[in-house]
């Protein structure tokens, strides 16, 4: 494309694709605009995503990204990346594609700055912890006495519970982002993997405002997201940004990393891959070969890299390249669309949905990105300090998971509180179980009771019980009854049942985790399942809400304090 083109594609993408502000654009409508009055509102020149990313800076949950892993620990020294300063650099890299492109900077810059405020400690080992235990797959050693699937858990699913939950904004709970801001921390990173599903209804204060957004039925095997990918460019570009930012300041870290390379053997390996890439006589045929070419020359003019200086001059080069080639063939995408119908699509509330995949690597780019992205996997995730590193983050946090979970006293009161109005409220939504003691040897009504009041008290023990669920069946023939009936309408065998009261009920758990309180309504018994599967997920979700948020400094700090002597 000569100038002229480029030109005129941006001025298109700006006019046609790009995401506009709108004040109707939150889920919920805020009253005020201005704390200092209506007249000052012409003196302030913020847009909507600028509200939205001026939320999330000011927030204690990004504030923590700064002692939160990358992929090596701060520990280490002052100056491996945390996800604060990878959100920084991510931010950095929209800016400027979105700005090659026309699209909207400062909705770029709200995603990137939100895309992984939902991080627990440790990285991905945290995250993999803490998804493990919340969809059933680790019993913590015999702690859990039920293995109940809640939907798991991953940083862009539990980044719309921080700012949409946790994170208050005068005194009401979330930041009330925009659906393209919360579309994009949602999908800069996968929301489904292979046949890997998180349940979004978990994380978010009403599912039902995501329909148009990302729909799928989490229990049902079939059922996958139309739109996997964000619905605005903007988004587009923020996941692709987050890509590119990682494997650059992974090879920059793996130098501060003595036991890896030196920056001669580093430099060595990245040229190798060039010329391993240029050997496929297939590339020249490949979208973005000029460019590739351009680059490789580039490079070699740095000659032998071998100091620090010639090294940010290389790794400089590389993100210069991956920013132009995305720029360049996201481009070549919007000038080949002949039918923009099959593009944009707008929703009932007149919200603009980009319904395709426009922003991605050239052919030759996607080359050279993967083998890049291979070698960091095989050669750096997977070396001595960042597995000796995970494997202390795993340790710790199913040891903290488990304390928690054995004595909730043991979290601060502020989560205590959390916790009892959470069970209120569930319990609340089951008013017709009120009376209800036919099944269980659980009194409900300590549980209509209970309120803040109740945190201090010395004898939780009924409550802790039934949200823990430590109850035993007093007609374990009624379990049975249901049992044929239900066992009709799912693909569960007796077989699956471990033993003849823990296997069953564990199954009848799942069963009714499963259906919603319309499906089981009419049978009290089920209904009664139901109540206690919704605490146990209290329960459990309290715990992983409070974890998720720790930093790696203070998640081992809180270790020591529980498991050890001051």
């Amino acid at each position: 494309m000569d100038k002229a083109e480029i030109e005129k594609t941006r001025n298109f993408i700006k006019n046609n694709l790009a995401q506009e502000s709108r004040i109707t654009d939150r889920f919920f409508k805020e009253a005020k605009r201005n704390h200092l009055g209506d007249d000052f509102e012409n003196y302030v020149l913020r847009d909507e995503f600028s509200r939205d990313a001026d939320r999330i800076v000011y927030t204690k949950s990004f504030r923590r990204l700064e002692h939160k892993e990358q992929v090596y620990s701060n520990k280490l020294g002052d100056h491996y990346r945390t996800r604060l300063t990878h959100s920084l650099e991510v931010a950095q890299i929209s800016k400027s594609i979105c700005r090659n492109l026309g699209l909207n900077e400062n909705l770029s810059m709200s995603i990137a700055l939100g895309h992984d405020i939902g991080h627990a400690p440790f990285g991905h080992i945290g995250e993999r912890v803490l998804d493990d235990i919340m969809r059933g797959n680790d019993d913590l050693g015999g702690k859990l006495n039920f293995l109940i699937d809640y939907g798991g858990f991953k940083h862009n699913f539990n980044g719309l519970k921080i700012v949409e939950i946790v994170e208050k904004r005068n005194e009401r709970p979330g930041l009330n982002l925009t659906w393209q801001t919360l579309d994009g921390i949602l999908k800069h990173t996968d929301v489904i993997k292979k046949d890997k599903r998180w349940d979004l209804t978990r994380f978010v204060r009403d599912a039902s405002k995501y329909e148009s957004i990302m729909y799928y039925d989490y229990f049902d095997d079939e059922s996958r997201p139309e739109y996997p990918f964000s619905l605005t460019m903007e988004g587009q570009v923020a996941a692709i940004s987050d890509e590119i930012a990682q494997r650059e300041h992974d090879l920059d870290d793996s130098l501060l990393d003595g036991d890896l390379y030196r920056i001669e053997d580093l430099a060595g390996q990245i040229n190798s891959i060039i010329e391993d890439i240029k050997k496929d006589s297939s590339i020249k045929e490949c979208s973005g070969y000029d460019l590739f070419r351009a680059l490789e020359l580039e490079l070699a003019q740095l000659g032998r890299i071998d100091n620090h200086v010639k090294w940010h001059a290389m790794t400089s080069t590389i993100i210069s390249y991956f920013i132009i080639d995305v720029s360049q063939n996201s481009m070549r995408n919007v000038s080949d669309i002949f039918n923009f119908d099959e593009v944009i699509s707008v929703d009932e509330n007149n919200r603009k949905h980009i319904i395709k995949n426009l922003v991605y690597f050239s052919q030759a780019a996607e080359k050279f990105f993967t083998e890049i992205d291979e070698f960091v996997e095989n050669r750096i995730i997977n070396s001595f300090n960042v597995n000796r590193y995970d494997g202390k983050g795993k340790y710790i946090l199913r040891k903290l998971f488990k304390a928690y979970y054995e004595n909730p006293r043991q979290m601060p009161r502020k989560e205590l509180v959390n916790l009892v109005k959470n069970i209120k409220k569930t319990v609340d939504s089951f008013p017709h179980l009120k009376d209800d003691d036919k099944h269980f040897d659980v009194d409900l009504e300590e549980l209509y009771e209970i309120d803040e009041s109740n945190v201090d008290i010395r004898n939780l023990k009924n409550i802790l019980d039934c949200v823990k669920l430590n109850v035993s069946v007093n007609e374990f023939s009624g379990i049975l009854n249901f049992a044929g009936h239900i066992l009709n309408e799912t693909d569960i065998k007796y077989s699956d049942f471990k033993t003849k009261d823990e296997g069953m009920l564990n199954v009848m758990l799942n069963y009714c985790n499963q259906h919603s309180l319309d499906k089981l309504e009419g049978n009290d018994f089920l209904m009664t399942l139901k109540l206690l599967n919704e605490l146990h997920y209290v329960y459990m979700a309290a715990i992983c809400e409070y974890i998720s948020q720790m930093t790696d400094d203070f998640a081992m700090k809180e270790y020591r304090d529980l498991y050890f002597d001051h």
